[in-house]
C-alpha cells in the first residue's frame, strides 16, 4: 500500500494512517473529525499532513540519537 493516496484529509483515512504510523492523539483526531464535519477537508488534509510529518521528523531524529549512541558504543569497544 502507498501513503499518498490514502490521505484524503477524511477522518477515515486520518484513522488507518494512525493505526499504521501512530501520530495522532485524541484532539487531534477530533480536530479532524471536525473540519470534516464542517467540509475543510483541504484543511483537514494539510493539519494531517503537518502531523504526519513531525511524527516521521520526531522518528528520524531519535534514529539518528540510537545511531550516534551505537557508534560511540562500537568506539569504545575498539579501545
Amino acid at each position: 500500500s502507498t501513503l499518498l493516496p490514502a490521505m484524503d484529509g477524511t477522518t477515515s483515512s486520518a484513522q488507518r494512517l494512525n493505526e499504521k504510523y501512530h501520530f495522532l492523539n485524541l484532539a487531534q483526531y477530533k480536530h479532524i473529525e471536525l473540519l470534516n464535519k464542517q467540509g475543510k477537508l483541504s484543511e483537514a488534509l494539510n493539519f494531517q499532513n503537518e502531523l504526519l510529518n513531525k511524527s516521521f521528523e520526531d522518528q528520524e531524529r531519535k534514529l539518528g540519537l540510537v545511531e550516534k549512541a551505537w557508534n560511540e558504543f562500537l568506539g569504545t569497544l575498539g579501545n
